[in-house]
Formats: C-alpha cells, sequence, structure tokens
C-alpha cells in the first residue's frame, strides 16, 4: 500500500470517528445553549440572547440534517474533502457562536456571570478536545473562535487581574493544542495498527482461498486417481482372476512332468500377482471399514498351527534359522484379523533378514498377552521406524523387485491394529534387527470355541451342485464355468440376471446357487441381480458375491448388503470352500 493510500485510508477512518462523536457534540452544546439561555435571561440584553439562541437553534436543525445525510453517504475519497469541509464550517460556526456570547457577556459588574461563562466555554473546549481534536484543523476552526473574543474582552477590561485571566485562557488554548497533540498520535497509531491488522486478515483471507482452492483441486485429482485405480484394478482383476482358475482347471488334467513345471511357474506368477492386488484390496476394505471385528475367546498356539507350519517352511526355504514360540496362551481379539496381521509381520521380517533368527514369541507380562516378532536383519534406523508404515515405502528395495512386496504390508499391519486396538511398537537397531510388539488382551478358556474346527476346502465335495453364474466378462464366464465343471457341478452362465432368467425358464430347474459379479452392464448391480433371480426362483437360493471392484463405496454397499463375497482374483480353492458352505442350504423351489 502506497503513503498516499495510506494517508486517504487513516482520513476516512478520522472522518469516520468524528461522525461517531457528532452526536453527542450536537447534543451537548444544544442543551448548554439552552441552559445559557435560560441563565442568562435577565443579565443580558433579551434582543441580543433571542438572535444567539436563534442563531443556534437554527445550527443545531442544520448539523442534525447534515449528520443524518452524511450517514446515508458511505465516505470515500471522492467525498471525504468536501464532508470535512461542511463539518468544519459548522464547527466554526458554533465557536464563532459561543465566542460571541463569552465577549458579550463577560463584564466587570458582573463577576458571577463572567465566571460561569468562562466555566461553560472550558467545559465546551474540554467536550471537544475528547470529540474533534483528532482533526486538527476543525479543532483549531472551534476552539480559536470561542476562546480568543473571551480572552480579549478579559484583557480589555483594563484591570490587572482581568490581564491574568486572559493571560490564563491563552495557556489554557497552549495546553489544550499540546493535549491533542498525544491524542492524535495515538489515534494515528490505532488506525495504522487497525489497517494494518485489515490487511493482514485481507492477506490471510486470500491465502486461506488459494489453499482451499488448492485442497480443492488436490482432492479432484486423488478423487480422479481413487476412480481411475478402481477402474483399472477391476479391469486388471478380471483377467488375472480368469487366468487363475484357467491355471487350476488345467492343474486337474495335465499329466506330463515337463508341463507341470511349466505351469507351476505361470501358477507362481498368477499366484505373486495375486498377492500384490488382495493386498490392495486389504488397504481398500480397511479404510472403508468393510472388514467385520468379530473378538472371541481361542487358544493362540492351536489358532496359529498353519501360520506356525508356513513360517518354519518359509525361514527354510530362506535358509534361516525360525524360533516360534507361541505357547498355549488363550487371547480375546479377532482370529482372522490377527493372523492376517502376523503374516504380514512374519513375511516382512523374513523379506529383511539375509541370516540369523526370525523368532515369533507369547508371553504374559503385566496381565496381557505379549506378541513380539524379532529378526536379525538389517534394522530400521530412527527416523524411519515409523516410514516403514506409509504406503508403498521399502527402504531396502529401490529397485522394486517384486518379490519383496509392495510395500503395502506393514500399513495393513498399522490399520490392522487400530481395528483391534492395540498398540505396535517398533525396536530396532542398524545392522543388529528389528523387533515388532504388541500386547493383546487375555482370554477366557472356558468361552474359548476350539472345539468348533473350521471347515477345510479339501473336504468339498460338488459333484452334481447346479451353480448359475452371472457375470459380463466372457473369459470370466469360461474360467468359472471351466473349474466349476472340473468340481463335477452342473453350470449354467449368463452375462445379465435377464438372461439367466430366460434360461432357467427354458431348463426349468432351479439352481443350488448363484455367483454373480457385483458390476454388470448397463449399470446393473450384482445385489439387483441377485434379487431378480430370486424373485424368479426363491428368496432362499445362496448367494454369493464374486468381484473386482475395490472403490470404497462398492466395498461399503457389498458389505451392507451381507452376502458372502469373493474378491477377484480368488483361489480356486477359496471358491470352492465357499461353495462347499453353502452346499447343504436348502435348495428353493420355483415360486
Amino acid at each position: 500500500m502506497t503513503d498516499s493510500q495510506l494517508n486517504m485510508r487513516r482520513r476516512i477512518g478520522e472522518a469516520n470517528l468524528l461522525l461517531g462523536n457528532m452526536r453527542l457534540l450536537i447534543s451537548a452544546t444544544f442543551l448548554l445553549s439552552v441552559f445559557m439561555f435560560i441563565a442568562l435571561f435577565r443579565e443580558l440584553p433579551l434582543t441580543f440572547l433571542l438572535i444567539w439562541f436563534g442563531a443556534f437553534v437554527v445550527l443545531t436543525c442544520t448539523r442534525i440534517w447534515h449528520f443524518r445525510a452524511c450517514l446515508k453517504t458511505s465516505l470515500n475519497e471522492h467525498n471525504i474533502d468536501r464532508t470535512l469541509r461542511e463539518f468544519q464550517f459548522f464547527t466554526f460556526v458554533a465557536g464563532a457562536l459561543w465566542g460571541t456570547l463569552g465577549y458579550v457577556g463577560v463584564t466587570d459588574e458582573n463577576v458571577t456571570i463572567s465566571i460561569m461563562i468562562l466555566m461553560v466555554l472550558t467545559g465546551i473546549i474540554a467536550t471537544a478536545t475528547a470529540t474533534i481534536s483528532h482533526i486538527m484543523p476543525m479543532y483549531l476552526s472551534f476552539i480559536l473562535p470561542l476562546l480568543l473574543p473571551t480572552a480579549y474582552k478579559f484583557y480589555s477590561i483594563g484591570e490587572p487581574l482581568y490581564y491574568w485571566i486572559s493571560f490564563l485562557i491563552l495557556f489554557y488554548l497552549i495546553v489544550s493544542l499540546i493535549g491533542t497533540r498525544r491524542i492524535r498520535k495515538l489515534i494515528k497509531q490505532s488506525f495504522d495498527l487497525r489497517f494494518e491488522n485489515l490487511d493482514l486478515i485481507e492477506d490471510l483471507q486470500a491465502q486461506n482461498r488459494k489453499t482451499e482452492e488448492a485442497l480443492n483441486k488436490v482432492e479432484q485429482i486423488s478423487d480422479a486417481k481413487s476412480s481411475f485405480f478402481a477402474a483399472a484394478s477391476h479391469d486388471l482383476r478380471q483377467p488375472l482372476h480368469s487366468l487363475g482358475l484357467f491355471t487350476a482347471t488345467l492343474g486337474h488334467s495335465i499329466k506330463d512332468d515337463q508341463q507341470k513345471a511349466l505351469l507351476k511357474q505361470v501358477d507362481d506368477s498368477v499366484k505373486t500377482l495375486e498377492e500384490l492386488f488382495n493386498a490392495i484390496l486389504d488397504i481398500s476394505s480397511l479404510d472403508a471399514g468393510t472388514i467385520p471385528v468379530n473378538k472371541s475367546h481361542f487358544e493362540l498356539g492351536q489358532q496359529l498351527m498353519s501360520l506356525e507350519r508356513e513360517v518354519r517352511s518359509l525361514c527354510e526355504e530362506a535358509g534361516l534359522q525360525c524360533d516360534f514360540d507361541i505357547g498355549e496362551y488363550f487371547v480375546f481379539t479377532d482370529a482372522i484379523l490377527l493372523e492376517r496381521a502376523l503374516r504380514n509381520l512374519v513375511a516382512n521380517a523374513i523379506r529383511y533378514t539375509e541370516t540369523g533368527t526370525v523368532t515369533v514369541k507369547a508371553e504374559k507380562v503385566k496381565g496381557k498377552i505379549k506378541v513380539s516378532i524379532v529378526d536379525t536383519g538389517k534394522g530400521i534406523s530412527d527416523e524411519n521406524q515409523q516410514r516403514v508404515f506409509e504406503e508403498y515405502v521399502q527402504l531396502d528395495n529401490p529397485e522394486r523387485d517384486r518379490t519383496k512386496g509392495l510395500g503395502l504390508g506393514l500399513s495393513i499391519v498399522q490399520r490392522i491394529s487400530s481395528l483391534l486396538n492395540f498398540e505396535l511398537i517398533v525396536d530396532s537397531t542398524l545392522g543388529e534387527g528389528t523387533s515388532f510388539i504388541f500386547y493383546l488382551e487375555p482370554g477366557d478358556p472356558t468361552l474359548s470355541n476350539a472345539g468348533n474346527a473350521m471347515f477345510s476346502p479339501a473336504d468339498a465335495k460338488l459333484s452334481s451342485m447346479f451353480v448359475l453364474v452371472i457375470d459380463d466378462e466372457e473369459q470370466v464366464r469360461a474360467a468359472t464355468e471351466a473349474i466349476l465343471l472340473s468340481w463335477k457341478c452342473e453350470v449354467m452362465v449368463a452375462k445379465s440376471s435377464d438372461e439367466a432368467i430366460a434360461q432357467l425358464k427354458e431348463y426349468d430347474y432351479m439352481p443350488d446357487v448363484l455367483i454373480s459379479d457385483f458390476r454388470l452392464r448397463n449399470n446393473e448391480r450384482g445385489t439387483d441381480a441377485i434379487a431378480g433371480v430370486r424373485q424368479f426362483c426363491g428368496d432362499y437360493l445362496p448367494a454369493i458375491i464374486l468381484t473386482g471392484d475395490i472403490a470404497q463405496t462398492s466395498l461399503i454397499e457389498i458389505s451392507n448388503a451381507g452376502f458372502p463375497t469373493l474378491h477377484k482374483p480368488c483361489k480356486a480353492a477359496e471358491l470352492k470352500a465357499l461353495l462347499r458352505a453353502v452346499q447343504g442350504t436348502e435348495k428353493c423351489v420355483n415360486g
């Protein structure tokens, strides 16, 4: 802001302050004029008093009209000079009227009247000092015509005592002018500080607007990326899911050892891709809040027997020692989520340990079950110990070797720890190894459901089960049909619910189970397709959602629907297990 702009803003501010004080000044001076007219009615010539008071009434009415007009008009650089000149003129007239009263009313014949007039005039100046002294020209135009005639009248009487009164009036005038200097300085500083604050507020508001615009742009970009990522992930999962099912189907028919070896390599590649996609799915599901937490009382060692075998096998392949000592502690938490978190932590430990031992241990400490995963790997520096929980961060994988994962394992573990409400502690020293530690609530053995053995996919017997498959992708339909036929199922495939119902009418036999994709063509949802088929064949038809959609809104919608769900790419064994689980469901009849 330039000096001229600042001066203009200050003048407008001073004028607005004057307007705020003008009502008090007009009211006070008019009431004093009424008082003086009454008090001096018999002491001064009546003609003079009538003219003087009449002039004051006219001036007061004019000032009130002018004041109201100013309130209706916003002060700006175009009208500020004219407005101040008008105020100064009215102020000068008021000061001249009071000065005239002082000149006429002061006499050596009536000392009481003279003293009273002098007291009123000094009081008026005190009021003016408080209300208009911040505008120096206006202040001078008021007090000079007010005091100088009175001072001159005292001097003209010719008495030595009156000389002193005249001198004191002039001294009071000088003191008043000096006193107003400090008032003007304080007011100027207050205006400057106010303008600085206003400028600062405007700058902050401008910065906030820019920040909001930037945040909105970032959110738009993030939403666009999320939409693209979800769509791309869905489209990539479809052929990968089909490839996995075709590979599993080939495994039932290939007998040649060389072909089996080649198929295993293909299957390994498919599994690697599946692991990467499933890690992304875990992140999306955890963020969407669609993973249910089912806490129960169970024995840690028994629950993790399969994980122990897996860990020992992986350590053996990596040339590492394995110390897996869970013990017979009962805990109260979600068994599936806990095993997922432990699997990711152990996989991370094995991946970054070249020699030595990977230890998984549980012990009771201060009434809680302490679980620790310790490795003798490279360790993590202090500044990176929290970064390892960030998505896609891999401290020792600049070449992005896919055998070292995608960098999501620990991020998933952190989300699970928040979901299960336990703190994950990292303790690491460079060159010595890393420990991940967390504490679980102890469980009650009497409430354990350990006797309820879980179903094993290997026990699945699906011969003659009639499965209806609805999917808009031809490859997925073909792959699903092939794997189901290899399990001796009867299969019907369709790309929509209308096509499925038409085929069922022609076939005249109801399915045992319905498998539907979630995102179908023409904006049809899998939940809608299931509802349509159930309306035709009966409400008790078991249904499974098989989807590659990982958008959070879709995950929430699927979760709210309550159907058993598999995410593409899924393993053939997982699909087999889920079909076996619904095999005993009552078969519906055509309603």
